[in-house]
């Protein structure tokens, strides 16, 4: 069902009328200590957890403002920015012989985190990939030049590791096995958010969104589809609504017996206002163009491309994956459609998946300048 801009920071205001006093997240963080719960420090009787595999994010805990603030895999009440808001993690974590792909994101009112006061759109974002060669070990995980990173075993089977965050210090992650992730054959009825940085964004006079589908082996080629009207309010958000069952024709590419497609939510002004996105010639999202001023007089109208989210939507047959898809930068793609964001592993992208038990939306930060794409081979 479609809902406002602001409908999910509404319902949650609504529910704290009644809700216990929200823990708060608006504190400055103690970056001295790491969060003394049980989960910390797993009992030394605890066989150490077989680490190989794949792993989803369930659970995150970090001192804020002398208390341990923990967060789970679904929403909980916080207060966050002056407001009651209802606030969870997703992620996902492969550990390989020889390489770390770890993702994940921190959520407010079931989308994510967006700090208007960053300084690029990708860095507006509260998502966080990290793709890591290096040596696996019985507890640790070594990446090439970097300290350990150390897995503790807990009585539950999961494990849980310890990271320096940006915005809360110390932040203790904690992971369960996910050998069979959720496929979702369908993404039904998605409000996805459009944030508007008006301290570094010019106006809009015809604010659209859509989906842009990667063509393989075309590093400029893109097909288009779910194209919108964005109607902004007055917070500076706007809703893009997101119904997708099926891939379009031609955008999908075979790896041995799997087919895998890629599809971008892009922001752009309309100058023309034909309904539809018209980039310049010399456009591409891999290569991060940007038009940060209309076309000059006389010159062809073209649209101008505003934001691309750092969510990316991905589709995968259901065919057992063979070498091709394992040496692709789908390699951590499941089945069915998935959200996941791009990240570099040396210089080959990748795409980190999130949990799609509880879904991330495919959320942007729109401004003049965005992050490039990479080209995926």
């Amino acid at each position: 069902m479609a809902c406002s801009p602001g409908a999910a920071a509404d319902s949650g205001r609504d529910a704290a009328q009644d809700a216990p006093e929200p823990d708060s997240l608006d504190t400055p963080p103690d970056r001295s200590a790491i969060p003394d719960t049980p989960l910390d420090r797993p009992p030394a009787d605890v066989a150490p957890a077989s680490l190989p595999g794949r792993w989803r994010l369930i659970g995150w805990s970090s001192t804020v403002g002398g208390a341990v603030l923990t967060l789970g895999a679904t929403d909980r009440l916080v207060s966050y920015a002056g407001r009651a808001a209802q606030a969870r993690v997703n992620g996902t974590l492969v550990l390989e012989p020889g390489h770390l792909a770890r993702t994940w994101a921190f959520l407010l009112d079931g989308h994510v985190a967006i700090t208007r006061t960053a300084q690029s759109a990708s860095d507006a974002m509260a998502i966080t990939v990290s793709m890591l060669p290096g040596t696996l070990g019985a507890q640790t995980f070594t990446p090439i030049g970097s300290p350990d990173v150390v897995f503790d075993t807990n009585a539950d089977g999961t494990i849980s590791e310890s990271l320096d965050t940006p915005t809360f210090g110390t932040a203790r992650l904690t992971w369960t096995r996910d050998d069979r992730p959720v496929a979702l054959a369908s993404l039904t009825a998605q409000t996805l958010v459009v944030t508007l940085r008006p301290d570094l964004a010019a106006p809009f006079a015809h604010p659209r969104a859509a989906l842009a589908w990667d063509l393989p082996g075309m590093s400029t080629g893109m097909v288009l589809t779910n194209d919108s009207a964005l109607t902004f309010v007055s917070s500076g958000e706007a809703g893009y609504n997101l119904v997708l069952s099926n891939v379009p024709p031609n955008v999908s590419r075979t790896l041995g017996s799997t087919s895998v497609a890629l599809a971008n939510v892009i922001v752009y002004d309309d100058l023309d206002a034909n309904g539809q996105y018209d980039p310049p010639v010399s456009s591409s999202l891999d290569a991060g163009t940007v038009d940060a001023v209309p076309p000059p007089d006389g010159a062809p109208v073209t649209d101008l491309l505003r934001g691309v989210s750092r969510v990316q939507i991905t589709a995968r047959s259901f065919a057992p994956p063979g070498s091709d898809l394992l040496d692709s930068a789908f390699q951590y793609v499941a089945p069915g459609f998935q959200l996941g964001t791009l990240g570099l592993d040396g210089t080959r992208p990748r795409i980190g998946p999130f949990d799609g038990t509880h879904p991330v939306p495919s959320d942007t930060a729109v401004e003049i300048v965005v992050s490039p794409v990479p080209d995926l081979p």
